[in-house]
């Protein structure tokens, strides 16, 4: 489940200005909340692809990722406890899945599971180097490379404004960089999950053709 995880590990951390901006009080009796802009670069071969975004993160109830163009959101990925939903915005498509329904199409991967992708976000491991080797359709060799610096104290996590992400595969290498700023601990924003009226569902094959 490695692919669905780099693209959430893209669309994840980190970027940004060195201190919080208008942040808000601190709620003890809440879930921690923290939302910031994102900014993308990918460069594979002759590709150059800027993205830019929304994160938002809910400390233990959902990590929330929306990817934009020029300003228009396509794409936003909810992870919760129990299930991923991916919304496509263009097309008004969804899909919404368990974390076993997803391992099972990529059984050649390491699993996901919320609490993964979660420490992914907010950093609870403070690593700021992190490597990968593993196979993809039992045969093709892949190499992850993980950078992360210029961290953020946000409530104890030192969640990173600026993540590498280095992709070998298939002899050919890919890079990310992600960049997070307007780092803040925000409240104000809708943390329920639904599915919009007239999104029509898709089977989970579809989001995989995405990597392909």
């Amino acid at each position: 489940m490695k692919k669905i995880l780099f693209l959430f590990a893209l669309v994840a951390l980190l970027t940004g200005c060195s201190t919080f901006r208008n942040d808000q009080p601190y709620r003890p009796n809440e879930p921690l909340a923290v939302t910031a802009k994102i900014s993308a670069d990918l460069e594979a071969n002759t590709l150059n692809q800027s993205l830019g975004g929304t994160l938002r993160l809910q400390r233990d109830r959902q990590v929330q990722l929306s990817l934009s163009k020029y300003g228009i959101e396509g794409a936003r990925i909810i992870f919760t406890p129990d299930s991923v939903i991916v919304l496509d915005r263009i097309n008004k498509r969804y899909l919404k899945d368990t974390y076993v329904a997803l391992n099972s199409m990529l059984t050649e991967m390491p699993a996901l599971n919320f609490d993964k992708v979660q420490r992914f976000f907010w950093n609870d491991d403070r690593k700021s180097t992190e490597t990968a080797d593993f196979n993809v359709m039992g045969f093709v060799p892949v190499e992850l490379y993980i950078h992360r610096n210029k961290t953020t104290n946000v409530r104890g996590f030192r969640i990173a404004r600026h993540t590498v992400f280095s992709v070998s595969a298939f002899e050919k290498e890919f890079k990310l960089n992600l960049k997070l700023n307007k780092v803040r601990i925000n409240y104000d924003w809708n943390s329920h999950v639904h599915i919009p009226t007239g999104y029509t569902p898709m089977k989970p094959e579809a989001i995989l053709k995405l990597f392909k």
